[in-house]
């Protein structure tokens, strides 16, 4: 593995308190999970095999702000380990109980 990859299932700790602080993806009953850039793993997951995860602070501002032009409303979050830096793949959202996506890769030719 390229040492600028990240590392599987590698958490940083929160030096004052030794824990690893808890993260959460953002969740659409319609659209399913948030993938960034405005991908959604229901609607538009394109080749996207994670889905970032927020901090509670970052989850709450994120949803405030997919949520101000309208198009996303009742978005929620779920705790998800990350497992790839600080993204958690397909597998670490289906262990926190959401639905899997397929990713869309591009035709080989």
């Amino acid at each position: 593995m390229a040492d600028d990859m990240p590392k599987r299932g590698v958490f940083q700790r929160d030096p004052t308190t030794d824990k690893v602080p808890l993260r959460y993806v953002i969740y659409s009953t319609q659209a399913g999970i948030y993938l960034g850039d405005d991908r959604w793993s229901r609607t538009n997951p394109g080749p996207r095999v994670s889905a970032p995860t927020f901090t509670e602070n970052e989850v709450h501002d994120k949803i405030r702000e997919l949520e101000a032009d309208g198009s996303h409303v009742g978005l929620a979050h779920r705790i998800a380990w990350p497992d790839l830096g600080t993204d958690a793949s397909v597998e670490a959202c289906a262990n926190a109980a959401l639905p899997r996506w397929e990713p869309v890769l591009p035709k080989a030719e």
